[in-house]
């Protein structure tokens, strides 16, 4: 009788083109990107053409132009029905669109007007989300709001605000970016700005913090006077990134002066941002004819069990005068920051080699797993490298070459241990979402329930291969484990039933 029904439901998704039109209704099976014949052996990954979407261009937005990075202008989330989440500054506003699970399609939009004329950053908090905004203040008023920071329900229904007024502050944001964290109802806001005019008659460019109470939206603290490096201040600073363990509060800024490094530091969390340990992670940037342009590009910053980690890209800075050719690093710094950092060298491509190197990113996966992941181009094709990494830079895998690129969208590693971001570009405005399962990345045998040809993928395919199997028809290359969708040692009529949910579902 099972095998009937099969044979009938078989037959009707053939004459459909493989659909469930007849059972169920017809799940979209959405468009992938071609890969090459490189990516064809990488069943961790995925790419995903979204049908929908507000166009954008965001590739490579996350390399700094020239010497100073800008605000992260893409997000990416996983709401908690499994649906993704984009919001993107462009155009002069900031969309918010909701995508299925995989990207395929866009389920809804919404457009966020700015509150204050620069944008400044988004942050996917524990239970809400954050957006900052800033204004000018070349007035130099102490009156003037120069940054809001607005908090939304996951709905994005505003709820409240938070301003910081005057702050020493000609231009917020100026020459570099913004980056949020939270821990026990506290948001962190590391950022910059350009400063009130000095008696050189210049407005100077430095780092600044600030702590805002999550439910009162009070400003706590604020950390944006000239101060001393041993503080904390850094200026210029040209990236900044901020991350805490619910133990310290870390700080990263690409310094070009005062220090002239890229340069870490570590405050108790709830102790004041000024009390701070320093620790210098790269060498001293050699003084070059411009002393902003140090020759190197920071990235990403995360933290595992024991240590810092920061990624970076750089000439080789012993031989500034000649080099060009950018190569990728990790700098590995235990969390006292009490012993000299660790620097590991993950490209060695030679001078002349013809290959750009962007700016590396780092995901964190668990509490010892990374991602590392750069984009590079040749001859004008533009793939992305990626390789995992421990807690204390070792690579785990591979270096693995990916028919993708990056985008100033950090990537996030979701619920499923896939790790995704999505990108843009001006021949293909609508996004394209990248997936890079790390189950597999790290164990190339590992099945994923329901994908059983492999690929990466659960679409139409696996279910007529889940049909084939019950039809003791199991085609070559097809995995009978990953049918077993229930666990039970067996592949039945209710494994069948998971799949078309897990279908109807995607």
């Amino acid at each position: 009788m099972i095998k009937k029904l099969i044979a009938s439901a078989l037959a009707l998704s053939l004459v459909f083109g493989g659909g469930l039109a007849d059972i169920t209704g017809s799940p979209d099976l959405g468009s992938t990107l071609p890969v090459n014949a490189e990516d064809s052996a990488n069943k961790f990954f995925t790419a995903t053409q979204s049908a929908g979407g507000s166009g954008s261009r965001n590739m490579g937005a996350n390399d700094y132009v020239w010497y100073s990075a800008t605000t992260v202008k893409s997000y990416i989330d996983q709401n908690s029905d499994g649906t993704v989440t984009r919001a993107e500054y462009y155009g002069g506003s900031l969309i918010v669109e909701t995508y299925k699970a995989d990207g395929s399609a866009l389920i809804s939009s919404k457009t966020i007007s700015p509150e204050l004329p620069l944008f400044g950053g988004v942050f996917f908090g524990k239970d809400n989300i954050y957006v900052v905004w800033g204004q000018n203040n070349t007035s130099e008023s102490d009156s003037t709001e120069i940054l809001r920071v607005s908090k939304y329900s996951y709905s994005w229904e505003k709820l409240s605000s938070a301003s910081v007024c005057g702050a020493n502050t000609y231009i917020p944001f100026s020459s570099g970016s913004l980056r949020m964290t939270e821990n026990a109802g506290k948001l962190y806001i590391h950022t910059c700005h350009k400063m009130y005019t000095t008696s050189d008659g210049l407005n100077h460019q430095a780092n600044m913090t600030f702590t805002v109470n999550e439910s009162t939206m009070a400003v706590e603290q604020k950390q944006y006077a000239v101060s001393a490096q041993s503080a904390g201040y850094i200026s210029h600073s040209f990236n900044q990134f901020i991350k805490t363990d619910g133990t310290k509060l870390y700080r990263l800024d690409h310094g070009d002066y005062y220090p002239r490094c890229v340069y870490l530091t570590a405050a108790n969390v709830g102790a004041a941002l000024s009390k701070v340990t320093g620790r210098q992670i790269t060498d001293t940037f050699p003084m070059t004819s411009n002393y902003n342009y140090t020759n190197c590009l920071v990235g990403g910053m995360e933290l595992s069990a024991d240590n810092v980690l920061a990624a970076y890209s750089s000439i080789d800075q012993a031989n500034y005068q000649t080099s060009t050719q950018y190569n990728v690093f990790l700098a590995v710094q235990d969390k006292a920051l009490s012993k000299a950092c660790t620097t590991i060298q993950i490209t060695s491509y030679p001078e002349k080699s013809g290959i750009t190197v962007g700016n590396p990113q780092l995901v964190s996966v668990d509490d010892n797993t990374l991602l590392l992941l750069w984009q590079e181009t040749k001859d004008t094709v533009t793939t992305v490298k990626c390789a995992a990494i421990d807690g204390s830079g070792k690579l785990l895998t591979d270096i693995a070459t990916l028919d993708a690129a990056l985008s100033d969208c950090q990537p996030v590693c979701f619920s499923d241990n896939t790790v995704r971001w999505y990108v843009t570009s001006r021949s293909n405005p609508t996004p394209i979402f990248y997936s890079i399962d790390m189950t597999k990345l790290l164990n190339p045998d590992a099945v994923t329930p329901g994908d059983l040809n492999g690929d990466g993928k659960i679409n139409m395919r696996d279910y007529v291969a889940m049909q084939r199997i019950l039809l003791d028809s199991t085609p070559a290359g097809i995995s009978e484990e990953a049918a077993d969708l229930n666990g039970d040692g067996k592949i039945n009529m209710q494994d069948y039933v998971i799949m078309q949910r897990m279908l109807l579902k995607a």
